[in-house]
């Protein structure tokens, strides 16, 4: 069976581009840097973004768990120095946003794996 590229429908195909970028981009910027810790969102965002364009449901679900822990882990950062940080509370929230359109997206799937439309 050949491995063939469907987009996603909707404003999820130009996001995915994004994340498709950020985590290849990000994944050597932070290897080559030896961030290796940051590596733990850039690598699998990439990978799984990459599963999207192959129609992967597991892929998905994944994805929308990834973003959903890395908005939660991001919530005690709020207030790191004292002082509200509107900037992260943006970046939590389109995070949000995203898992959003990742669990729509993974919903159209029927129960054996096949996406309806």
């Amino acid at each position: 069976m050949a491995l063939r590229f469907h987009p996603p429908h909707g404003e999820l195909k130009y996001w995915s581009i994004l994340w498709l970028l950020f985590g290849i981009a990000g994944s050597i910027i932070y290897a080559i840097a030896g961030r290796w810790s940051d590596l733990w969102l850039t690598v699998p965002l990439g990978l799984l973004t990459l599963g999207i364009w192959l129609r992967s449901k597991v892929c998905g679900q994944l994805l929308v768990g990834l973003l959903s822990t890395a908005c939660f882990l991001a919530i005690p950062f709020l207030f790191r120095g004292g002082d509200f940080d509107w900037p992260r509370l943006i970046r939590i929230g389109l995070c949000g946003y995203f898992a959003f359109l990742v669990f729509d997206w993974v919903s159209e799937f029927d129960d054996h794996g096949r996406q309806s439309g």
